[in-house]
């Protein structure tokens, strides 16, 4: 298969599989650079399309494309994405946005009562119709230039939030909480019947997938979440989450996991035995923690036999590869040229695993 924005293309599927089976001789790197004597352009948001008309959507990402050269393991992608929860309106919430801002889309509750909810996925449903138009329209103009991805579904109780609101599925899992968990159950097959569709829509079979962080699969791939875990405890979060985390793990050819914030921290001993799991993906949240030094947690990644997501300067990258037991590691190269990344690609085949 060939991508006009992707020359080599096929070498970096190559990659891409090693890094899954372990057997890759350097991390993977994702750098993206902007060609050099051609007028910046800066990344248009997927949100975009919620509302907007698509094909002057598709012209900025065309354009976006052909500014930029995706260099090593780095797969030209765009995602259709209406929303973070975009799988709630799929199954039944409405989506509501600022017509001065597209980045600024949001889901309303759609559940007052477990005793009427209706929680599934309706193909004939406006925003399913939707997706598909979007996606649609990206593969008339896109195929062959690049690869046309879609949501993540943020579904267990994230899904359950949006639809629900936090504060009052918080009290129903205290105070009903086999309603809750019969609810899940129904997001679970919800989940399913979504990454099929995407499936079929997109022809991953045929084309592979890359996820919202830009890592690739030849199969199905996707990102697992529950940002709402920083609300419950690890108790709650063994009892209600990880048999939906587990269930859509095993769905899949390639999983990550998206730990967001501080106090989703406690939960991972318990992520760490999610059968299938391959890589880890942290990220500090909003204010002070962002200046913290992460480096134990990384090494507890590394502990637990998680791969990971990381990024930072040559150095950094050479010396954490070098020191990690895991080969599953996906680097996002900052502040770096293009020589210099295609330099550091270089070195990073000459440099033993000292402690793998």
């Amino acid at each position: 298969m060939e991508l006009e924005f992707k020359s080599d293309f096929e070498e970096a599927k190559k990659s891409w599989t090693k890094c899954w089976n372990g057997t890759n001789e350097r991390p993977m790197l994702y750098a993206v650079v902007p060609k050099e004597g051609v007028e910046p352009v800066s990344k248009p948001s997927s949100y975009e399309c919620t509302f907007g008309d698509i094909d002057t959507h598709i012209d900025r990402v065309l354009e976006w494309m052909n500014a930029q050269e995706f260099l090593v393991d780095a797969v030209p992608s765009f995602r259709v994405d209406f929303a973070s929860d975009h799988f709630a309106a799929l199954l039944g919430c409405e989506l509501k946005g600022d017509p001065e801002n597209y980045n600024t889309v949001w889901a309303e509750k759609c559940i007052d009562s477990w005793d009427t909810a209706d929680i599934k996925f309706d193909k004939n449903g406006f925003w399913w119709q939707r997706t598909c138009e979007v996606m649609s329209r990206f593969r008339e103009r896109c195929d062959g230039k690049f690869l046309i991805s879609a949501l993540a579904p943020a579904a267990n109780l994230d899904a359950l939030s949006a639809m629900r609101g936090g504060q009052d599925l918080l009290m129903d899992m205290m105070m009903e909480p086999e309603a809750v968990k019969e609810a899940l159950l129904k997001v679970n097959a919800a989940t399913t019947e979504v990454q099929a569709a995407l499936a079929a829509e997109l022809d991953v079979a045929a084309t592979g997938r890359v996820t919202r962080h830009g890592m690739y699969c030849d199969g199905y791939s996707d990102v697992v979440q529950c940002d709402f875990s920083v609300m419950i405890s690890p108790e709650m979060y063994d009892e209600f989450v990880i048999p939906s985390v587990q269930e859509q793990v095993d769905g899949l050819d390639v999983s990550c996991y998206h730990l967001d914030g501080e106090d989703a921290i406690r939960h991972l001993d318990s992520i760490s035995k999610v059968n299938g799991l391959n890589i880890m993906q942290w990220v500090p949240g909003a204010g002070d923690a962002r200046l913290k030094d992460w480096t134990d947690l990384r090494v507890r990644f590394d502990e637990l036999g998680l791969g990971q997501l990381d990024g930072g300067d040559a150095e950094h990258i050479k010396s954490t590869w070098q020191s990690r037991r895991s080969k599953c590691l996906v680097y996002y190269p900052y502040g770096e040229s293009r020589d210099s990344v295609l330099r550091l690609r270089d070195e990073l085949y000459e440099l033993p695993k000292l402690n793998g």
